[in-house]
């Protein structure tokens, strides 16, 4: 369908309005002669691979620069078998759900490694009660009994097991005042401490020899570093002179 306009024969704002309606009908016209099936094979479907494309020409834009309705060639539209959502996505980045998984481990391998830390300080922070040293001796005089004093204080500076419970140890000295056992320092071993004084100025290892010597056994009080907070705190250890032998033998516990 054609429209011719005389446009020089009317009133300018007249011509305006023609202009219009000529470019609307043009448009209607280009719209129903693009939706009318042609009589030859249909071409194939246009594919959205990247590949080259003719740019459009000059008879694809109106005056204005603009796309002409319906005038884009198909290599330039999109196919109409898509809904807008699946439009977007052409452009749209895809989620990487490895990236999301990977995260999602590192968060609960961290979470995984601050309980075990909380559990294992929670654990060291337990105390030892005065009753639970005593029974430690005890239970070392015994042992020195069944395997001698040499392999008893090896089993003794060993990490772990019976002889390290909570924050009780044992400790060691002959009666010349060297370590021979010693549950939380092992650089004491070997060395002579007869002069060594603790945080209140007590004679620590004189005023053990003393208890060995005179009393068998007793309790000592006294200021000593707690072996997981090396902070200096009160302690109450119990002291015994091993049974024919010339060694003293204590653990404490932190008030």
């Amino acid at each position: 369908m054609l429209l011719f306009v005389d446009a020089c024969a009317m009133p300018q704002h007249h011509q305006f309005a023609a202009l219009l309606r000529a470019e609307k009908a043009m448009a209607a016209s280009a719209v129903v002669n693009d939706s009318v099936p042609k009589s030859q094979s249909p071409s194939p479907e246009p594919s959205l691979s990247p590949g080259p494309a003719a740019a459009p020409t000059a008879r694809h834009v109106n005056d204005k620069g603009m796309p002409a309705p319906g005038a884009l060639p198909a290599e330039f539209r999109c196919p109409a078998r898509f809904t807008t959502c699946e439009r977007a996505k052409i452009a749209r980045p895809q989620f990487q759900p490895e990236e999301h998984s990977v995260m999602k481990h590192l968060k609960w391998l961290v979470a995984f490694v601050m309980v075990v830390a909380f559990t294992w300080a929670a654990r060291a922070e337990e105390r030892g009660t005065t009753a639970e040293a005593k029974q430690m001796v005890q239970e070392a005089l015994a042992h020195i009994k069944e395997v001698g004093p040499a392999k008893a204080f090896v089993d003794f500076n060993t990490p772990g097991g019976k002889w390290h419970k909570k924050d009780i140890y044992l400790f060691c000295y002959d009666l010349q005042g060297t370590c021979t056992c010693q549950g939380a320092n092992k650089a004491q071993i070997g060395k002579n401490l007869i002069d060594i004084r603790t945080a209140d100025g007590q004679l620590f290892v004189q005023n053990l020899i003393e208890i060995a010597k005179t009393k068998g056994s007793d309790w000592i009080d006294y200021q000593w570093p707690h072996p997981v907070s090396k902070k200096m705190e009160a302690k109450r250890a119990w002291i015994a002179k091993v049974p024919g032998e010339s060694y003293l033998i204590g653990a404490g516990a932190y008030k």
